[in-house]
């Protein structure tokens, strides 16, 4: 993070407040919550490959020490890991003095040179050591690919995303349970018929393996988008303040809930946000909601799991497909009754659950009698990260023009 207070287009008559710590502790904790690009001028060098160094270090050693081979005497091997390893040492070294840096220290900006060196250097090593250059340039396409599933994974805070929407579901699990309850019986309804149709399981059992996982991609596809032409419209609600004390209703458990919102005039007046940014939040409102959505699929695929190992047996599964093995993955006894787990049964459960999910989703979205228990608590934690931005920018920015997000 940085060390000065950035400058922002925000109106407000509130002095600005030199308290780097609590600055800092608010960006990490944006950061925690999924949203870094919330962070004042967010930027790739300082903000994104930074907290990536451990990730891109990784490589760059692995890479480095990694041209051992059974072609080369046993000399040879000894002086590539030598090599790979001073390489590494000689180019940190390098990189930090060329920012007028100690050369041990790890780099607080990672810029063009930097990166460059992530891609071109480790390639260096198989045309030393009279590899073929195909090896050389495969290394090159391979950084390049590191460098940008790296940018996109950190840039927008997919794993600590992913970790807060989890805990969010445990958080609501008694609104997602409360749901599903309510929702089960209509799901029932349209799916128990699709289970005991034996249409359903010849249809399930023969379509070629790749038209099946393309026929399920297909309808999470289906439902993702429908979540997704709603998210616009999510984010807007959830941003949208009459007052600085509806913000300040939102702080509590916050990093600035001690903070207050004297001296700020309303109406609330933050920069509109800019496009990663809009991305950022709707990325976080799709992975929460989504991650609901798979545990009510899950949920629905184990129930008919269960039921189909109870009541469907395998001959009967043969009957209904014309005769066809039904795929036995697992064997046990239970109640001195044998218990069978059939590939033709999961298929078909995973194709009902699929479907279910997306009908689910759709109600979920659309039927208000759904939406309080799905949307609005995930609404009301993004609206908190709203409140918590907007007291940061008042806070901790000095007016001016803002630089352009990463």
């Amino acid at each position: 993070m940085r060390d000065a207070p950035r400058q922002t287009g925000l109106v407000t008559t509130a002095d600005p407040i030199d308290d780097a710590e609590l600055r800092q502790r608010t960006e990490k904790w944006f950061v925690r919550r999924g949203v870094p690009h919330f962070i004042d001028r967010y930027s790739a060098s300082e903000d994104v490959f930074t907290r990536a160094w451990p990730v891109l270090t990784f490589f760059f050693v692995l890479e480095a020490v990694s041209e051992v081979s059974e072609d080369l005497p046993t000399w040879a091997n000894v002086a590539a890991v030598i090599s790979g390893v001073g390489l590494v040492v000689v180019t940190l070294a390098l990189l930090n003095r060329a920012r007028g840096r100690p050369w041990y220290r790890r780099p607080d900006t990672i810029g063009p040179l930097e990166l460059a060196a992530f891609v071109l250097v480790p390639p260096l090593l198989p045309l030393v050591f009279g590899l073929d250059t195909d090896t050389a340039v495969a290394t090159i396409l391979f950084n390049l690919i590191v460098l940008l599933v790296v940018y996109v994974v950190v840039s927008y805070g997919l794993l600590p995303m992913t970790a807060w929407a989890v805990a969010q579901l445990f958080r609501q699990f008694a609104n997602v349970a409360n749901l599903m309850i309510r929702a089960l019986p209509l799901l029932l309804i349209f799916t128990m018929f699709m289970f005991v149709n034996a249409e359903m399981w010849k249809v399930a059992t023969d379509i070629p393996g790749d038209f099946y996982a393309a026929a399920i991609v297909l309808i999470v596809v289906t439902g993702s988008l429908f979540m997704a032409i709603r998210l616009p419209q999510e984010v807007r609600s959830a941003g949208s303040f009459d007052s600085w004390s509806e913000v300040g209703e939102h702080l509590a458990g916050t990093p600035l809930e001690g903070m207050g919102v004297d001296g700020l005039v309303d109406p609330p007046v933050t920069p509109t946000q800019r496009r990663r940014s809009r991305l950022n939040v709707g990325l976080l409102f799709f992975t929460a909601q989504s991650i609901q959505i798979a545990f009510v699929t899950v949920a629905i695929f184990v129930f008919y799991v269960v039921l189909g190992i109870l009541v469907v047996r395998p001959d009967t599964i043969a009957f209904w497909t014309g005769g066809q093995s039904p795929g036995v993955v697992a064997e046990f006894t239970m109640w001195d009754n044998d218990i069978i787990v059939t590939g033709a049964l999961l298929r078909c459960a995973a194709f009902i659950a699929a479907v279910a999910g997306l009908q689910f989703t759709i109600s979920a979205l659309t039927d208000t009698t759904y939406r309080k228990e799905f949307v609005d608590e995930n609404t009301a934690a993004m609206r908190t990260n709203f409140a918590v931005r907007a007291v940061y920018l008042a806070r901790f920015a000095r007016p001016g023009r803002r630089s352009e997000e990463v």
